[in-house]
């Protein structure tokens, strides 16, 4: 989140976060490398505006670049980039998508973008096994992955949370 608050503070907005965009250093090293800034190449809001592009990876997209979202034009960089995050730390917390696989089913996936947090069995996976995720973490990931942009956490507010801050451990992820 470090990297992404650094970008958001150079007005740069990536727009296509996912674990095949971030890098580890090094093996032993907890240091990562956000990469692929090919999509943000010409996001700096203060001179163009909302962006109207649907780009990204299905399963990483939000529901306002995805173009579901009703009476929305255009969209903001920076609650995007917190939705990417908030569906890669989904990812590795608990093996799996939280919208589903791309290429599967697109159109079942969208509408589970659409409904954001409120579509996400918290309780039980896709497989009906009980998840142990922590209540911070499941805050956490409730607020990155609101389907309204302007109720979505920013990227402060995730380096913030108690679960970053190491206080979610304890029970769990």
């Amino acid at each position: 989140a470090s990297a992404v608050s650094y970008c958001h503070s150079q007005s740069v907005f990536h727009r296509d976060i996912k674990m095949e965009n971030i890098l580890l250093v090094t093996k032993d090293s907890d240091n990562v490398k956000l990469t692929d800034f090919g999509l943000a190449k010409d996001c700096v809001e203060s001179f163009e505006g909302p962006k109207t592009m649907h780009v990204g990876t299905i399963s990483f997209m939000a529901p306002e670049v995805a173009g579901y979202k009703q009476g929305v034009e255009g969209y903001e960089g920076a609650p995007v980039d917190v939705w990417g995050l908030g569906c890669t730390l989904f990812v590795m917390t608990t093996g799996e998508f939280p919208f589903g696989e791309d290429g599967r089913n697109v159109g079942r996936t969208v509408r589970r973008i659409t409904a954001g947090s409120a579509g996400i069995d918290w309780e039980l996976d896709s497989r009906g096994c009980k998840r142990t995720l922590s209540h911070p973490l499941i805050a956490l990931l409730q607020g990155m992955l609101s389907s309204d942009p302007t109720d979505r956490l920013d990227v402060k507010d995730v380096v913030a949370s108690e679960w970053v801050r190491g206080n979610g451990y304890a029970e769990g992820l």
